[in-house]
Parts: structure tokens; C-alpha cells; sequence
């Protein structure tokens, strides 16, 4: 029952801190770092729907999907985390808190590290945001000679190169690739301490 308490607090943590890491520092430096997120935050930017209850809307037909390939438990859990993502994004980030309005690089930088920080606190719960997370895996399950890092790069490739298009320049693409950048280094940094002191 305690470590329930303990991932639940973990998965709130999580999910808050990369709401406001999403809507306060990546969308007003107009980047789409990869995922379902940076697929919503494009339509947000085309057509100015809100943020959070898109990447739930991207996410509902990669879940059905996921319940036959990775089981019940998975899905339910990934979809809880989503919904607790979207309502942060839309209700609470996009209310409460200040929009970044400083220099890019440095948005993008902060939104990146600061996401790499709410993953760590899903992932510690056994959690994930969804999305490429969950493509991954169900292609990984179909192609098990296909590497996850591969999977999850293309994937990513392919949202950062499409925001190319959506915010007509190269440097919506470079500035994506700072901030996925930024999310996998703290990830893998912060991960790494937390298997260490265990």
C-alpha cells in the first residue's frame, strides 16, 4: 500500500512538472520536441486548440491500440497518466503560470531539462506520457531486431522534421532537437542516481 502512496505521489509530481514545462517554456518558443505532445502543441499552433486535450486525443487510438499488444495494465495506467498531463497542461499550467519570454535556446534548454525532470518522476512510477512511448513498444513487440533507441529516434525525427513545415524554419527543428537533447541527458543522468542509491 505504501509504494502505491509513493507511485501515486511520484505520477502527480511527474505529470505536473511536465505540463508546466510544456505549455510555460516549449510552446512559446514554438518547438515540437517529439511525441504526441509535440504533435499537440502543433495543432495548437495551426489552430490554436488547447494543448493538453489534444495530446489526449493523439494518444486515444495509440491506447486502443496498445491494449491487445501490451496488455490492460499498461494501457490503463498510461492512459491515467495522460489524463492527469492534459488536465495540468490545460487547467492549471495554462492558467496559473507565467509564459516563458526570453531568449529561444534557452527555452528550449530549460523546457528540455525540466521535462527530463517530470519523466524521471513518471518512470520512477513505471509510468509514461504516452505516445511515441507507446508506438515504440508496439512496434518493438512486432520488430524485435528493431533497437528501442532506433525506434524511439525515428519517431521523434519524424515530429521534429514535420515542425519544420508547421512553423515554417529550420530553426523550430534545431531548437526541438536542443530541448529533446536536453530531456534525454537529464533523464539519463538523473536515472543513473537514483539506480545508484538504491
Amino acid at each position: 500500500m505504501q509504494t502505491r502512496n509513493r507511485q501515486f505521489v511520484s505520477v502527480l509530481i511527474g505529470a505536473f512538472i511536465y505540463a508546466v514545462s510544456m505549455v510555460s517554456l516549449v510552446k512559446p518558443v514554438h518547438i515540437a520536441p517529439g511525441g504526441a505532445t509535440g504533435v499537440a502543441l502543433m495543432l495548437n499552433y495551426l489552430f490554436g486548440l488547447p494543448v493538453g486535450a489534444m495530446s489526449f486525443f493523439v494518444n486515444v487510438p495509440l491506447l486502443a491500440a496498445a491494449w491487445k499488444t501490451l496488455g490492460p495494465r499498461f494501457v490503463l495506467k498510461t492512459t491515467a497518466t495522460v489524463l492527469l498531463c492534459s488536465f495540468f497542461m490545460d487547467k492549471v499550467a495554462a492558467v496559473y503560470f507565467p509564459v516563458y519570454a526570453g531568449p529561444r535556446f534557452l527555452g528550449a534548454l530549460l523546457g528540455g531539462a525540466i521535462s527530463g525532470i517530470g519523466i524521471t518522476f513518471l518512470f520512477k512510477a513505471e509510468c509514461t506520457t504516452g505516445g511515441a512511448d507507446i508506438l515504440a513498444f508496439i512496434i518493438h513487440k512486432y520488430f524485435p531486431q528493431l533497437s528501442m533507441g532506433r525506434i524511439f529516434f525515428y519517431l521523434n525525427a519524424l515530429v521534429l522534421v514535420s515542425s519544420i513545415f508547421v512553423f515554417r524554419e529550420i530553426w523550430a527543428g534545431f531548437y526541438g532537437v536542443v530541448c529533446l537533447t536536453a530531456t534525454s541527458k537529464i533523464l539519463d543522468f538523473l536515472l543513473i542516481r537514483l539506480n545508484q542509491s538504491r
